[in-house]
């Protein structure tokens, strides 16, 4: 059973002659009083500087005072805010343990019929400690009762030079499968308070910024009942965010005795709420609000899947706040601004508990159609606040003043609704799709921005103009969501379609390369910024690799413009390196898992490979800016096809890019020069033939992404004094978008590549007129020799090194060589007909299939070919050079004879060296194995407080809560994520017949995948970014975590199957299923039997079918 986290008890509560608190530390369900009176009874003289006080307490319990500096080290370690499960004590120590017990079973061996066990130990343990123990008694219906056991039987009254045992007893704790007393013993805050900061210092390591501002939040902190509240008076506040966005930090400052619950109150009774509503800064109002409103890590339920907790947490919230204003008399000492948060965040409570209510809980029987159709009737209720009249005007000034409300209704709204879209049929929903994602991206591209108003009309402030487009976008939503209310509400006719084909369809008008950048650019920021200290993080770099090749392989299948972008700012031979590793790591191959395995090892390869990546990310800049410049202009279009796009915002526009033009220089020049080298590369490449489609349509889609690019650049001069100029750039736009129509539907003449090149010459000059800038070749400065040099580390590792590569080699030619000869004497024969006479005897030597040998025999004279690639004729064909023997060896043993005669022959070479042939035999298997712990390692190992849960918590309802905790670190640790990935993927590419996985495998790689896609589109939009993914109607995540603990759980059947192959060495799956029957009395059998997947395991090993 987990054991529960240290908490404060007040011991006044008991009545009791001690008036102090003390912290009550649980100890584990066996032993649970002994533990409880030794630690206690020991703790204090440990941390004493009295010499020889701790020897007199350790003889007091043992009689002996041997091994007492490891029982005192151990003890001086002992940290239970550290870590709960502390108890796992040395040799010494449970020493101790076994004494005292013998010594109180030997007092307490006469007992009456029906006496207490408990209180005799515990009155024995009084006497022979020359202590006084106090028991504080707590059961399940909350009651206290207090206890006290003296040394003296004539006095109650503890003199002043005994030690006191503080211990906490639980009659009856109701475990796994039965009920018993457990036991806990006081610490006071003497003890305590050190021992907590330390656990606070190891908590903060897990993130860098904690980490870098340890001693300021440790100052905050220090001496403060409520963690929570005095971070957020400090100047360290802005910590928080990390802190409430990661389920291991809150959990192990919880387990630490930290308060971390937003609904606390203070030594002012008034909770954590109070003071965020009075910072100027509103994102710690809504992540708290979020943290508490959708119980985060304590149980499966949120606001999107929501259950009792979830409206009881709903209820807390609406109470703290109501409380707060009551008690601090309506704010009356905070701002004006804080009353007006009070009311947005109650309207947006009053909102999620309509919908939690009325929708997701009272009608589950409904079908997915008509929850989102109850959806949009509460949002259209709660659209406006309060009801306004129809005027622009008058909206907007509202929409500007409760921005905080509308921002979390329509977050909350569109994560229920994308939610439940990819189960809804009716194809009238999918109308709602785009606007549906305009608006969630608009709110993240023209963010608020606290400013000072320079005109009386919001409308008319320049401060105020970059909001009107999510506001129309809003309002364009609203007007889409009501015509399909409308529509699906009167019962018009069904059109049915699959929902992940609606919500495609309806992206499509969304630029793609949105999606594909912010994803690489995600997976280089997370490779970039981890730490390169262990096999973890070459994975992460690894699977980076993987998803640059996969976005350029994408980018080119697709034909998206950020492909064209792509390849101008990275040189040619990189790029084709990145596309080749993604396809060498994307499948299994033999010859090339040696090598991986090596390569992981190599920490100095990888730290090489992240100062490459970082060259290539920071090449990329102006691309990610570029892009992001891009999206804003492709939001702002949208709107204006429906509204009038105002001078204002325009104005913000040329502003915005004016600056950015001129305060980063270098990278719009970089940009710029890169483009245009580029596009010129490609003009003066040779045009393929229109006959070859493929090639064709490429090099015309790549200078229709290059016209895109060449304009791309020159929205970046919107304002143009000169109107020549800006008639000589449209008719460079239109003279290239006119010559590549026409050549479209006509293979080019000298007179149309003439004529792009002429179009393509006055975007040159334009660009010298208009911006300064002369495009000249340069070599590109980015080298990334070792990236490029990484090719070949997957070639030719050798597992087998000095003495016993020379013996492997020396047994298998010795071995080979008769076949050598005779397929010699074979090849010499077939290239002379004339003398072939009798083959049967130089046949019989090789190592063939039944079908190949009796196609020699049936047509010898045509048989050279078959010879050649199904046997070896020397040494050298066979084995290779001394460094090739294990790549050359894995070649062989595709060939099923060679590989039987091998096998059976392996039993001839000494132990050690027979086990490692068989190993790389057994390659794949050992891979998967190998994997699957690594796995285990990161999901549960890495993690104190999941591994503890693993190993005590038996509870399905604690399972539950594990996997939580795992799907949590998926979404929001990205080197977890990335690193999981490239396991998952390695895992997947063995088990490639297996249908459950190749779902996973087409969502991970897919554009829209779940968690790449909150993080794209949340940009730091709090309430998305914590609700988790969405546009995977199965959670991803989840579906992710499931089957990597399915692996975990199958490790025992795999490796008992691989062990059993090891010893045995069946050649057919027959032989070794009939090995496996015959087995049934051994604990291998039971390991490979109990796992229901035993059978599609078994295929893994080499054996033929």
């Amino acid at each position: 059973m987990p054991l529960q986290s240290p908490m404060v008890r007040d011991l006044s509560l008991w009545n009791s002659r001690i008036s102090k608190s003390v912290w009550e530390i649980c100890t584990p369900e066996k032993n649970s009083l002994y533990w409880s009176i030794i630690i206690p009874y020991l703790l204090p003289s440990a941390h004493s500087q009295s010499y020889g006080d701790f020897e007199k307490h350790l003889k007091n319990l043992k009689d002996d005072i041997g091994g007492s500096q490891p029982v005192k080290d151990q003890l001086k370690n002992f940290n239970p805010f550290k870590k709960k499960h502390a108890f796992h004590f040395g040799k010494n120590t449970t020493d101790v343990l076994q004494k005292f017990k013998k010594k109180i079973n030997r007092a307490t061996n006469k007992r009456p019929v029906g006496a207490d066990v408990d209180e005799m130990k515990l009155a024995a343990a009084s006497k022979m400690l020359n202590c006084y123990i106090e028991v504080y008694r707590i059961d399940s219906s909350g009651s206290k009762n207090h206890s006290f056991y003296s040394p003296e039987s004539q006095s109650i009254l503890p003199s002043m030079n005994l030690d006191t045992i503080i211990i906490f007893h639980h009659p009856n704790t109701q475990l796994k499968n039965r009920e018993k007393d457990t036991f806990g013993f006081g610490m006071n805050f003497e003890i305590s308070q050190p021992l907590r900061e330390k656990a606070l210092t190891f908590i903060l390591r897990n993130d860098k910024l904690l980490k870098e501002n340890n001693s300021q939040i440790q100052q905050a902190v220090r001496s403060s009942e409520n963690f929570l509240i005095s971070l957020l008076k400090s100047d360290v506040k802005y910590v928080i965010p990390i802190i409430y966005k990661s389920p291991y930090i809150l959990a192990k400052l919880q387990n630490a005795g930290y308060n971390t619950n937003p609904l606390a109150k203070g030594i002012d009774g008034l909770s954590a709420f109070h003071i965020c509503l009075s910072l100027p800064d509103s994102q710690y109002l809504n992540i708290l609000y979020n943290y508490v409103s959708n119980n985060f890590y304590q149980s499966d339920e949120t606001c999107r899947k929501p259950g009792d907790e979830i409206i009881k947490a709903l209820n807390d919230l609406k109470r703290a706040f109501q409380t707060d204003f009551e008690k601090s008399r309506g704010f009356s000492l905070l701002s004006a601004n804080a009353v007006q948060r009070y009311r947005e965040i109650l309207r947006f409570n009053e909102y999620q508990m309509s919908v939690v209510v009325k929708i997701m809980k009272d009608n589950q029987q409904k079908t997915a159609d008509e929850i989102v159709l109850a959806i949009l009737k509460e949002y259209i209720n709660y659209f406006l606040f309060p009801a306004l009249p129809d005027d622009e005007r008058i909206q907007f000034e509202n929409y500007l003043i409760f921005s905080n409300y509308y921002e979390n209704i329509d977050s909350y709204t569109s994560i229920l609704l994308l939610d439940h879209l990819l189960s809804v049929k009716n194809k009238a929903y999918s109308d709602l799709v785009q606007p549906l994602f305009l608006m969630v991206m608009s709110n993240n591209y023209f963010p608020k921005k606290e400013h000072n108003h320079d005109v009386d009309t919001p409308l008319a402030c320049k401060g105020c103009a970059h909001r009107v487009t999510p506001f129309r976008s809003r309002m364009n939503f609203l007007e889409v969501l009501k015509k399909v209310f409308e529509e699906v509400q009167a019962g018009s006719a069904v059109n049915t379609a699959s929902p992940g084909d609606m919500i495609i369809k309806s992206m499509k008008s969304i630029p793609k390369d949105e999606f594909l950048l912010a994803r690489l650019k995600t997976s280089l920021e997370t490779a970039i910024n981890v730490e390169v200290n262990d096999k973890k993080s070459a994975l992460v770099i690894l699977r980076t690799l993987q998803v640059f090749g996969e976005i350029f392989a994408t980018s080119f299948d697709e034909a998206y413009v950020s492909g064209f972008l792509l390849s101008a700012h990275i040189p040619k031979d990189i790029e084709l390196i990145l596309i080749a590793l993604r396809n060498e790591i994307s499948h299994y191959k033999a010859n090339v898992i040696p090598s991986r395995l090596n390569l992981e090892t190599r920490k100095e390869l990888f730290e090489k490979f992240q100062e490459e990546l970082r060259l290539i990310y920071h090449v990329l800049q102006p691309v990610f800016s570029f892009q992001r410049f891009k999206m804003k202009e492709f939001i702002i279009q949208s709107a204006a096809k429906l509204y009038h796009i105002s001078k204002e915002e325009l104005e913000n526009i040329v502003t915005e890019r004016k600056i950015w033009c001129t305060t980063e220089w270098d990278q719009f020049k970089s940009f710029a020069s890169n483009v245009f080298l580029f596009f010129k590369k490609i003009l003066n490449t040779k045009f393929p033939k229109m006959n070859d489609s493929k090639k064709y349509t490429k090099k015309i889609k790549r200078l229709e992404d290059g016209a895109d690019a060449l304009n791309l650049i020159f929205s970046f001069k919107i304002v143009f004094d000169d109107p020549i100029v800006v008639k000589k750039l449209t008719d460079a736009q239109e003279d290239l978008q006119k010559i590549i129509k026409t050549l479209k539907s006509l293979e080019p003449t000298d007179d149309d590549i003439k004529i792009l090149h002429n179009s393509f010459n006055k975007y040159v000059s334009l660009l010298k007129h208009i911006f300064n800038l002369e495009v000249e070749d340069t070599k590109s400065e980015i080298k990334c020799e070792n990236l490029i040099r990484l090719m070949k580390n997957f070639e030719n590792f050798n597992v087998f090194v000095g003495e016993e590569n020379l013996k492997i080699r020396k047994l298998i030619l010795e071995f080979l060589e008769p076949s050598f000869e005779a397929a010699l004497n074979l090849e010499i024969a077939f290239r002379n007909p004339h003398s072939l006479q009798n083959i049967d005897e130089d046949l019989a030597k090789i190592y063939l299939s039944k079908n190949n040998r009796k196609k020699i025999r049936s047509n010898p004279s045509g048989s050279l070919k078959i010879l050649e690639d199904s046997s070896y004729n020397s040494k050298e064909a066979a084995l290779g050079k001394e460094n090739e023997t294990t790549t050359k060896l894995l070649e062989m043993l595709t060939k099923e004879e060679y590989k039987k005669a091998l096998l059976q022959h392996s039993s001839t070479f000494e132990k050690s060296l027979e086990r490692k042939f068989l190993k790389l035999v057994n390659q794949k298997m050992e891979f998967l194995i190998e994997r699957i712990n690594f796995i285990a390692e990161i999901l549960i190992d890495e993690k104190e407080n999941i591994r503890d849960l693993v190993k005590w918590g038996k509870s399905e309802e604690i399972k539950k809560h594990n996997k939580f905790l795992m799907r949590q670190r998926y979404m929001m640790e990205l080197d977890v994520k990335l690193s999981l990935e490239m396991l998952l993927f390695d895992c997947m590419n063995i088990m490639d017949k297996r249908k459950d996985l190749a779902d996973i495998y087409t969502k991970l790689n897919a554009m829209f995948a779940g968690v790449d896609l909150r993080n794209i589109l949340s940009h730091g939009n709090i309430l998305i970014d914590s609700l988790g993914t969405f546009l995977d109607p199965d959670d991803l995540p989840s579906e992710l975590v499931a089957k990597m603990l399915e692996l975990i759980e199958d490790k025992k059947a795999l490796k008992a199957l691989s062990d059993l192959w090891m010893k045995e060495k069946p050649m057919t799956t027959k032989a070794l299923i009939e090995l496996i029957k015959k087995q049934d009395q051994c604990q291998n059998f039971a390991d490979i039997t109990k796992c229901p997947r035993w059978e599609g395991y078994a295929v893994i090993l080499p054996t033929i079918l």
